[in-house]
């Protein structure tokens, strides 16, 4: 879907028994964003441990984004990406405007089959913003429990 923007905190699905979780910010401007990757999960892709196998290739402002090789017949460990939800791919910088790429590249040159359903750039909270949020909350909370004591 195009500009769908998940509830903050909504399970995305996991990467290495990590669980991952929607910023619920809405991008489209300069900025840090979490890129994922989904496909359809199926187990009769020839064999586990070559033709399943595959590299996926992240452009950003950056140097190209080369996380480890996903096994796409289970996913990786056993279920993100796929059916199982999205499957985390990193971090990386975007500008306004300009284009970027995920390629999906298989480890084999021969029977390959390998597949993708679609790819999320989602936008993270910068740095300064999130602690300017944090601040807030805390001096909200704390104007709270201090009229309470009166």
């Amino acid at each position: 879907m195009d500009n769908t923007v998940y509830t903050p905190g909504l399970l995305l699905g996991d990467n290495y028994t990590v669980p991952n979780y929607a910023t619920g910010l809405t991008g489209g401007g300069s900025g840090i964003y979490n890129v994922y990757a989904t496909w359809v999960v199926s187990a009769n892709i020839g064999s586990p441990t070559t033709v399943a196998n595959a590299n996926f290739l992240v452009s950003s402002d950056g140097p190209l984004l080369t996380p480890p090789t996903v096994n796409q017949n289970t996913g990786m460990s056993g279920g993100p990406g796929g059916n199982a939800g999205w499957f985390y791919l990193g971090t990386v910088g975007l500008t306004a405007g300009n284009t970027y790429t995920v390629v999906l590249d298989p480890i084999v040159d021969n029977y390959v089959s390998v597949r993708m359903a679609g790819v999320m750039w989602e936008m993270v909270p910068e740095p300064s913003t999130l602690a300017l949020a944090m601040v807030g909350g805390l001096l909200l909370f704390g104007g709270i429990a201090r009229r309470r004591n009166r």
